[in-house]
């Protein structure tokens, strides 16, 4: 049974990796290639993003959460 979390966990991890790929393309050409200026002039001032990019990213990092908590169930399952 732990099996099935655990790989389950990493192939949600898996999809999310590959959706947060295309999102940091999409995101790349939404700026139009001026990433490098927009988020280097200070620490914390990131580029504007669009509604829709923030959609994805919240997407892309809930699907992340879920993969790491399915695998940590996983391993709570195998330790006993």
């Amino acid at each position: 049974m732990d099996n099935v979390f655990i790989y389950g966990g990493l192939g949600i991890l898996l999809a999310a990796a590959v959706f947060g790929f295309f999102v940091a393309v999409k995101g790349y050409k939404e700026t139009k290639g001026n990433m490098p200026q927009r988020i280097f002039t200070t620490d914390f001032s990131y580029a504007t993003k669009s509604p829709q990019m923030k959609k994805l990213i919240r997407i892309w990092s809930v699907g992340m959460i879920i993969g790491f908590i399915i695998i940590g169930i996983g391993i709570a399952v195998g330790l006993n």
